[in-house]
């Protein structure tokens, strides 16, 4: 049976789903943060907490298992195993998704958090993110005229 096995097509076929998350995957271990749409955020989550969880395991055979997920990038498993896991592996971690504004063309910016304690690397990205889209909403104003339609009528949020 197949219950609960149904993931997100993003209307593509099989094989460009799978490129596309091992794309994804490989930008966000790479620069540690993307900019995409929400649907293709929420459906890249669970692979790449997969492949936190198999570099906090660190062995021969979760390297191998990383290299063919990540497209046989030698860069970025490195860097998965080496850099991203040791400071995953005592802390824990999540990997959130901070929405912009409703004016910022429905983009999700997705970033690797720990939960207990922020390094200070961690902080300064984040406060960037968000002197970002303050600059984004000062620049287009705080709501489109539709969706200040919306509010007034009541037909929107």
């Amino acid at each position: 049976m197949r219950h609960r096995k149904q993931k997100g097509k993003l209307s593509r076929d099989p094989s460009h789903r799978k490129a596309l998350f091992m794309n994804l995957c490989r930008e966000v271990i790479d620069h540690e943060r993307i900019q995409t749409t929400e649907a293709k955020a929420k459906a890249v989550k669970p692979e790449l907490e997969r492949l936190i969880t198999l570099a906090k395991k660190g062995d021969g055979h979760s390297r191998r298992l990383a290299m063919a997920r990540l497209g046989q990038d030698k860069f970025v498993v490195y860097k998965l195993f080496e850099e991203i896991a040791p400071r995953y592996a005592e802390r824990g971690w999540m990997v959130p998704a901070y929405t912009l504004p409703p004016n910022a063309d429905h983009v999700k910016i997705m970033r690797a958090l720990v939960k207990l304690t922020l390094g200070h690397s961690l902080v300064t990205t984040l406060a960037d993110d968000i002197v970002s889209a303050c600059e984004t909403l000062a620049k287009k104003g705080a709501l489109h005229e539709i969706d200040r339609q919306r509010v007034k009528t009541g037909t929107g949020y």
